[in-house]
């Protein structure tokens, strides 16, 4: 049996929307299709309920981080992937 250690680890190493693990189990569709099973209702941002699910769970990956530093991860990780987001690192609403 693996650990929780192993595990958060392995999500931190594959957080990124190409990743297998999202592929396979956080698609964009699956997180869409439950939103809106949810009536959920949201508008064609930047900020999807997808890509906001995978920034709290990149904070909640890591110990410590406030929000800031989740967006701030989730920029540089788009950026690198060579998939730039249009977005401010600030994470207020301002």
């Amino acid at each position: 049996m693996a650990s929780s250690a192993r595990c958060r680890d392995a999500l931190k190493r594959g957080l990124l929307p190409e990743s297998e693990f999202v592929r396979e189990y956080l698609s964009q569709e699956d997180v869409a299709a439950a939103a809106t099973a949810a009536d959920y209702h949201w508008r064609e941002r930047t900020w999807t309920p997808f890509l906001t699910l995978w920034t709290f769970l990149a904070q909640a990956l890591h110990a410590g981080w406030a929000c800031r530093q989740a967006v701030a991860h989730v920029l540089a990780q788009h950026a690198t992937a060579g998939t730039p987001l249009e977005a401010s690192p600030d994470p207020s609403g301002v």
